[in-house]
Order: structure tokens, then sequence, then C-alpha cells
């Protein structure tokens, strides 16, 4: 495997979990996170940390792909490189996924909502990756006023998921 691609995976066990929000734990659920039950699915790797703007310029360097929308100049800005890609669509992800495969070999895909949220959220359907209740500092969102992306790995391992 290249080691601009430097990919690292977690994997997710097999087993039952709970899927979906649980209005009786989550007062800020949504209807389409109904209704909260019992999923079993098979064990699976997931990326440790979304993509960042040097993975996705090496597929770009590599393929020709199209540039995010929010690169200037056709390159991300010099201290974003650890940072996660943004402005990339669907069919964007789906070509880096298929690029991805090919260099390292791996059988690599997008993963299901099933997935996400089991890897997300744990087997017991926490509200947050770190539990039901929030906690300043350990994201990047409003509260922490970063006020944009920040590297990958900066909220370890606190704001991580039981999985890391």
């Amino acid at each position: 495997m290249s080691s601009k691609l430097n990919l690292e995976f977690v994997k997710i066990p097999a087993g039952e979990f709970m899927i979906g929000s649980d209005p009786s734990r989550d007062r800020s659920h949504h209807p389409d996170e109904l209704p909260h039950h019992q999923l079993h699915i098979t064990d699976y790797y997931l990326m440790r940390n979304p993509v960042t703007n040097a993975q996705y310029g090496y597929f770009i360097e590599s393929t020709g792909h199209r540039k995010p929308l929010f690169w200037k100049n056709d390159h991300y800005p010099d201290a974003s490189g650890d940072h996660p890609v943004v402005g990339v669509n669907f069919f964007d992800a789906l070509a880096f996924c298929r690029w991805a495969k090919e260099q390292t070999g791996l059988p690599l895909r997008l993963p299901s909502e099933p997935e996400w949220e089991k890897a997300a959220r744990g087997e017991d359907g926490r509200i947050y990756p770190w539990g039901d209740n929030w906690q300043d500092g350990v994201t990047n969102t409003r509260e922490s006023k970063i006020g944009g992306t920040s590297p990958v790995g900066k909220f370890s391992p606190q704001g991580d998921s039981p999985y890391g």
C-alpha cells in the first residue's frame, strides 16, 4: 500500500446493537431515526478517521478526478492536509473508494447506514459516540468555536466511539 494513502482501520465486531434513537433517552431525536430497535450485523472494518485532504489530494494526482468544491487554486490550504476533505459528493466518495481499493487490494466501500451507526454509537445505542450526555470540547461543533474543520484525531480519545 502506498505510504501516501496511509489508511488505518478499526474492526467493528459482529453482533446485536440498538439502531435508531430512543425517544425516552434522546429528546432531540428526529422522526427518521425511529423506530429504536435491535439489529444484527456481521463484523466489518471501518476507517478510523475520515479521508483527509492529503489522501484525497493523492487520489486527484493519480486519477485527475475533479477537485473538491472548497479547494482554491486546485489545492487544499497548506495547513489542512490532515483535515477531513469536504466539498465532495456521493459519487466522488464512491470514486475514491474504487481507486483506494485498486491501490490497496482491500475490499473498500462506503459503509451502510447501520454499519456507520453501530461504529458511531456502539452496541447500546448511545446518543453520542462517548455516551448519552453532551460534553463540551470532545468534538468540533459550534461550541468549540473552531469555525472550520480540524485535524482528524484532534478529539481522540475523549470523543471516540467505543471502537476507537
